[in-house]
């Protein structure tokens, strides 16, 4: 350890607590043509970059990889400086609502709380009606 104001962060993943980070096994994005592109996922150590030109669903695709991870007992960490954490949220619940349409304005959380609503209420007149 260096006497500094900080230790790298090569030091630090180098201690026994810290260890757990780096898994010999990589981490499968849920993409199977891209993991097999990164020799099986993400890998420990490594830094992967998303570019593109704006609009193409770098987001998105991040966020995927990111669900993916954790439906298959990881851990992810999302960090954007580009998207408001309500954006993000909204992409996500779209996601799995399966209303995310490319060709389509985005719903908002309120279309969704909207739809829902609608949806509910339907249900419960459909429920009265089979009362009668």
């Amino acid at each position: 350890m260096t006497d500094s104001i900080g230790r790298t962060a090569a030091e630090l993943i180098s201690e026994p607590e810290h260890s757990i980070w780096l898994v010999d096994k990589p981490w499968p994005t849920g993409f199977t043509r891209l993991d097999g592109c990164l020799c099986g996922g993400l890998q420990a150590g490594e830094l992967t970059l998303i570019a593109g030109a704006q609009g193409l669903g770098k987001t998105t695709l991040a966020l995927q990889m990111a669900r993916n991870i954790v439906r298959t007992g990881g851990r992810a960490i999302y960090v954007c400086y580009e998207h408001s954490d309500r954006q993000l949220l909204e992409r996500l619940v779209r996601m799995e609502a399966g209303l995310a349409a490319p060709d389509e304005q985005p719903a908002t959380l309120s279309d969704i709380r909207h739809a829902l609503a609608s949806l509910n209420s339907t249900k419960a007149t459909t429920s009265v009606r089979k009362r009668d």
